[in-house]
């Protein structure tokens, strides 16, 4: 992974890759709380699509950390583990992937970060968004990430879904 981060572009199936070990490593960890999926479509030419190296892993690891880690033992609707959903295609010369997650959500995410002030420091995700930032300055390139809280029928939090759009690079 490390060896990967130095790179500026890496193939989609090397990220994937990465990203598979590091879920299953969480996934042990955390003794199987969680489940996981890496779903990529068949539209989407792993060996070919170039992706910036590790910009999926931190928002699964904040889905893991944040939303999933938290989830009660035998939470309503849910059987007993957290599920995280890694989806990959392509539309119009860009890659999305949407990371979706069943955790507590943001908002009670927040809270107990704020009562408990949690030893954990992600900076994945800000250095993930200030890549970004540098590669759409560098290239011109249109990326985007969009968050979204998820709501279930009754009001209460359904977990997170983040999107992520990233230009086609070959």
């Amino acid at each position: 992974i490390l060896q990967k981060s130095r790179e500026t572009i890496i193939p989609v199936e090397k990220e994937v890759e990465a990203l598979g070990l590091y879920l299953e490593l969480e996934s042990l960890g955390f003794e199987k709380k969680f489940e996981y999926k890496i779903w990529v479509n068949d539209d989407v030419d792993t060996s070919v699509i170039k992706v910036p190296p590790l910009i999926i892993q931190p928002y699964a690891e904040n889905a893991i950390w944040h939303g999933l880690m938290h989830l009660p033992d035998r939470q309503a609707g849910k059987k007993g583990r957290g599920q995280l959903l890694i989806e990959l295609h392509t539309e119009n010369n860009f890659l999305f992937c949407k990371i979706t997650d069943d955790g507590i959500g943001r908002q009670k995410g927040d809270d107990l970060k704020n009562k408990t002030q949690s030893a954990h420091k992600s900076m994945g995700m800000h250095t993930t968004a200030r890549r970004i930032e540098m590669l759409q300055q560098k290239k011109q390139l249109d990326t985007q990430i969009k968050i979204t809280d998820l709501v279930l029928p009754d009001g209460s939090s359904g977990g997170t879904e983040v999107l992520l759009k990233i230009p086609i690079m070959n």
